[in-house]
């Protein structure tokens, strides 16, 4: 299992990759066709779409979740250093 300084780098990295940027506009734009294309009377379609849809955004939520965490734990693990050490890593 790898930490959450780690997760939350490779995380903003995953976000930061246009190849995934544009993956999931695809996927927002395709969800958004089918959905639109959708009767209205077919309920269990839509209903489909729907669920795409959250899953696809619960992905990026997720991913922006672990970006936050690492940062955070980053942050926490800065305040925990002696005054000493904190003068070393701002010289170093």
């Amino acid at each position: 299992m790898i930490d959450t300084q780690r997760r939350g780098q490779l995380a903003a990295e995953a976000l930061g990759n246009p190849a995934l940027q544009d993956a999931l506009k695809a996927m927002r734009d395709d969800i958004t066709q089918m959905w639109g294309a959708c009767p209205a009377r077919d309920l269990e379609g839509r209903e489909h779409c729907w669920r795409l849809f959250k899953s696809m955004e619960k992905f990026e939520a997720l991913l922006k979740a672990y970006v936050e965490s690492g940062k955070a734990d980053a942050a926490m693990l800065q305040r925990k250093q002696t005054p000493l050490e904190a003068v070393r890593s701002f010289v170093a």
